[in-house]
């Protein structure tokens, strides 16, 4: 049994008590909550540059102002990570659900659903690492309740993953939903 197929076992038998009865995961791809995941990189990158150049050019007030800058952007790197949440997205045959998940699959809690009637997922590649896809999940009934705060859309990042992702949205496809952006098509020899 692949990987994925024992991910939906797994999820279906803990979603049990919050699905519908007969309803159950057609497709599922795995996220991550916030912008893309590069921005996280930035600061890191910023310090160690600043590092560095202190010790290339080698003053005290240049190390000092260097040190700070490197110790800004390691813990500002660390607190955008550190915000992030892990999401398992799947969909059913009456709801899109987001799963939030701890660790390989470790499930927490759901994080939002919407009904497939009212879907709406918007993809698009990722820039400037092609195997980032930012989705932005809206729902057209109104806003998602996420957290005791109602937002307009939820954006999450795939990464990689292009084959389940492109099922997901053939799957809000089928049920009634919409999706903003072209299936994403995937040669049969990478498929899994």
């Amino acid at each position: 049994m692949p990987r994925s197929d024992r991910k939906r076992a797994f999820m279906a038998q803990w979603l049990a008590g919050t699905l519908a009865p007969g309803d159950r995961i057609v497709a599922s791809v795995g996220a991550v909550t916030g912008p893309n995941p590069f921005v996280d990189m930035l600061p890191p990158v910023i310090g160690a540059i600043a590092l560095i150049a202190a010790y290339t050019q080698p003053s005290r007030a240049l190390v000092l102002v260097t040190g700070a800058f490197g110790f800004a952007g390691a813990v500002l790197g660390l607190a955008l990570i550190g915000h992030r949440k892990f999401i398992y997205l799947a969909v059913t045959e009456q709801q899109l659900l987001a799963v939030q998940v701890r660790g390989r699959l470790n499930p927490v809690g759901v994080l939002f659903r919407i009904p497939l009637g009212a879907t709406r997922l918007t993809t698009k590649p990722g820039r400037p690492l092609p195997f980032l896809h930012t989705v932005w999940c809206a729902s057209a009934a109104g806003g998602i309740s996420v957290g005791g705060k109602t937002r307009d859309r939820v954006r999450l990042t795939v990464r990689g993953h292009r084959g389940q992702l492109s099922d997901v949205q053939a799957a809000v496809r089928r049920q009634g939903g919409a999706v903003d952006a072209p299936v994403l098509t995937v040669p049969a020899s990478i498929r899994s």
